[in-house]
């Protein structure tokens, strides 16, 4: 009720404002910085009916490439000529901290934020404020061709490994040259090692170095090791004849984000949670991306923050809104109560998602050299170049060189609590 009354109050005064804005009142104007032209559209789009509310507010969406984003949007924190508003990445936190505007409290109260949004104060109240929007989580899943499983009279993907590797290993094609030509389980990723390490308790991080190298984490190498040696799925050294999305693989570990892409293609897929050591979700199904939205500079005028808190408030009171923007890039909205909408309930992702996504863990954000360590462990490991604990005590050591010149900074992996724990 009280965030019913306080949306209504703000609604209400956007109305008032507009009602006594008068012919003469000059608009101000809002630049707001993406680096994905689908999603810029659909802010742009979203500027422009917000025009209806607020006539005075303009809104432009200027698409910067990936690659150019990150050095220009420090350049503009820096001097302040920039955008007024910015898409934002949780990882690159570390790099904008003290440069990013919090959320005011009166907008956006932080009770009604951990209520409205999961895991909010596990991932976004980083010190009694917050500072960019909670967006949506991906995570990995197993997605799987139809006609394949039909055709071995498969009805539905087991839910333990064992079972699930066993169903692989009977879905494998190899032709008279031994060459692959058909994975049970294309698994040629390294986002299933930290699954992996999660799903068996594991953590990246401890207060004095990495801790990825404790029993979690060799349990979790040394399945990593039996899934990719095992001849069901290509490996860096080992090549598939096609791929998945060419109709080469029974199953395969991907992201959620290539729902899109496998909606343009002539593939009859399905997607389920990702397999664990019993079926069940406990202690954790694996690792999530928990991705944020708008945020803006602290070097942004206060008129112009106020003007685009308001708007990012106002889309994000627009379940359509949230639904759009959230399919376009396969993730569920951190927005529990749109979870209802016949749209996410009808799309498998979003449902595979419902399931999976309370049982993900965040880490906060990863430093790239962490990515880099155990990139190279995870190839070392699937390659059969070194023994997986070898490999594994390794990179704890290079990682801990890196942990204590570049400590990660607000790392939330050990406040993961899984659903059924409140």
């Amino acid at each position: 009720m009280v965030r019913t009354v306080r949306n209504a109050v703000f609604v209400t005064t956007l109305a008032l404002i507009l009602a006594t804005a008068g012919p003469a009142l000059a608009a101000t104007e809002l630049v707001l910085w993406d680096w994905y032209d689908q999603r810029g559209a659909l802010y742009q789009e979203m500027a422009d009916k917000y025009r209806e509310v607020r006539p005075d507010v303009h809104i432009k969406v200027e698409i910067v490439p990936w690659e150019e984003f990150w050095s220009k949007l420090a350049l503009a924190a820096s001097t302040g000529v920039g955008p007024d508003l910015n898409e934002f990445h949780n990882e690159q936190y570390a790099a904008f901290a003290g440069h990013l505007a919090p959320f005011p409290a009166d907008l956006f109260p932080l009770d009604e934020m951990a209520e409205n949004y999961i895991h909010f104060d596990q991932a976004f109240n980083y010190d009694g404020a917050f500072y960019f929007m909670p967006g949506g989580i991906m995570t990995g899943g197993i997605f799987y061709n139809r006609n394949i499983l039909v055709q071995s009279g498969v009805e539905e993907v087991p839910r333990a490994w064992d079972d699930f590797l066993g169903l692989a290993r009977k879905l494998t094609r190899i032709d008279a040259d031994n060459n692959l030509i058909q994975a049970g389980f294309s698994a040629n990723d390294m986002g299933l090692m930290l699954d992996l390490l999660y799903q068996n308790g594991g953590y990246l991080y401890g207060p004095n170095g990495v801790t990825w190298g404790e029993a979690p984490g060799i349990r979790a190498v040394n399945q990593l090791a039996d899934i990719m040696l095992s001849g069901i799925s290509e490996t860096p050294t080992r090549t598939l004849t096609g791929s998945f999305e060419g109709g080469n693989a029974a199953m395969a570990y991907r992201w959620t984000h290539i729902g899109g892409y496998l909606n343009t293609l002539d593939l009859e897929w399905g997607v389920t949670v990702l397999p664990t050591e019993t079926g069940d979700s406990l202690p954790a199904r694996g690792r999530n991306n928990y991705e944020s939205g708008l945020a803006v500079m602290a070097s942004v005028p206060p008129e112009k923050q106020r003007l685009a808190f308001e708007f990012i408030k106002w889309i994000h009171e627009d379940d359509e809104f949230l639904v759009r923007l959230n399919t376009l890039i396969g993730r569920i909205p951190a927005k529990v109560s749109v979870w209802s909408h016949p749209e996410l309930l009808d799309n498998p992702i979003m449902r595979m998602l419902m399931e999976q996504a309370p049982y993900t863990v965040f880490a906060g954000p990863i430093p790239g050299w962490t990515w880099e360590v155990l990139y190279v462990t995870w190839e070392d490991i699937v390659t059969g170049r070194v023994a997986p604990e070898t490999a594994l005590a390794e990179s704890v050591l290079i990682g801990n060189a890196h942990f204590a010149e570049d400590p990660p900074l607000y790392i939330v992996e050990r406040e993961y609590r899984p659903s059924t724990e409140g």
